[in-house]
């Protein structure tokens, strides 16, 4: 029988092939820490320590997707945000740089290499990028344009600003639009030539959010820019979106990513329906199952979504976002064992 690494189960479903089983992925795996013993302060302001746990996280679990890069409060601190950090190693932002409008035209994208914390970022995934590239599909993040806008503005004002100041919703998108094109190149370059491409997530831009007028106006339009952006470059891209996607689920399908990851509260029956093999879909395991749930219950939950993903080509069993940090090593193992018990495609209910 075939050896399959973790990057050929991978990309075989982005070619809509099959490998030996379903490949997996876990948002936001953070266990190496456990092992190496460092604070999260230490995480947040030492890169190598950093990388050290991913690396550590990776080895420890197996799953065959590793993801690094840089999130929305990083973003809007090199933007400009005042943040500091506390002792659980935790970005906060002490005053948003678009609080006051008029800074708008005061402010230009940051330069990846240049503005912290995204040289801290790069470094990261380099280092990752350079350990494991090899055998793991590593991939970059990004933050899409509505979730950095929120950072920058804050949500509350940005969402009035739609009905108040349309205009000035538009100038900031256009502007973070050009801040995730620049650093998510800068990301997936800094991962190198091994890794697979980018994952882009805008938490905030749900349906759990905002409604459908509001998404179809001021957000798909600057994520369609952003994913022809990646494609263009020959960059796989991905996407996600936190929260509840059932009505805007054929926009999201439309904007023709390579992969779109979904939360939990999204179905996906709907999604396989909708897509109809043009995207490959991940997920949707609820995270706080991973955090709270026993082994038996991350099990049934992997033969549920198996179930429904059954004779699907382009699917990646995965969390529906973010695992939390406390979540017990043992259940992240029960989610890897399962998979790879029910997961196999030589098994006939696949």
């Amino acid at each position: 029988m075939k050896h399959y690494s973790a990057k050929d189960r991978v990309m075989s479903a982005y070619n809509r092939q099959y490998a030996d089983r379903v490949p997996t992925d876990i948002l936001g795996l953070m266990v190496g820490n456990q092992t190496l013993g460092y604070t999260p302060l230490e995480m947040a302001t030492e890169p190598q320590k950093l990388a050290e746990v991913l690396i550590k996280s990776w080895e420890m679990v197996q799953s065959d997707i590793v993801t690094v890069g840089a999130l929305s409060m990083h973003m809007a601190m090199a933007a400009g945000n005042e943040c500091d950090v506390d002792e659980q190693g935790t970005l906060y932002a002490k005053k948003r740089i678009l609080e006051e409008k008029p800074n708008l035209i005061k402010i230009s994208p940051p330069d990846p290499k240049q503005d912290f914390p995204l040289p801290f970022v790069l470094d990261v995934c380099n280092r990752v990028g350079t350990e494991l590239t090899h055998e793991v599909a590593v991939r970059g993040i990004v933050s899409q344009p509505w979730t950095v806008a929120v950072q920058m503005r804050g949500m509350e004002k940005l969402i009035f600003d739609t009905v108040d100041d349309p205009d000035f919703v538009h100038a900031v998108m256009r502007f973070c639009t050009e801040y995730t094109k620049n650093l998510g190149t800068a990301v997936v370059d800094a991962i190198g030539e091994g890794g697979i491409g980018l994952y882009t997530s805008d938490p905030s831009a749900g349906c759990s959010v905002l409604s459908p007028k509001v998404y179809r106006e001021f957000v798909k339009p600057y994520h369609a820019e952003v994913v022809r952006y990646f494609k263009q470059r020959g960059t796989l891209i991905n996407f996600h979106i936190c929260g509840y996607l059932d009505p805007i689920m054929e926009d999201i399908v439309s904007i023709g990513a390579d992969g779109i990851s979904i939360d939990e509260q999204s179905s996906l029956e709907k999604i396989f329906d909708t897509s109809q093999g043009r995207s490959v879909v991940i997920g949707n395991i609820s995270p706080l199952l991973f955090a709270n749930g026993t082994p038996e219950d991350i099990e049934a939950a992997v033969k549920e979504c198996l179930r429904i993903a059954k004779g699907q080509k382009g699917y990646i069993l995965a969390s529906g976002c973010a695992v939390p940090p406390q979540t017990p090593l043992e259940n992240l193992k029960a989610f890897m064992e399962a998979a790879d018990k029910y997961g196999r495609y030589d098994d006939p209910q696949l």
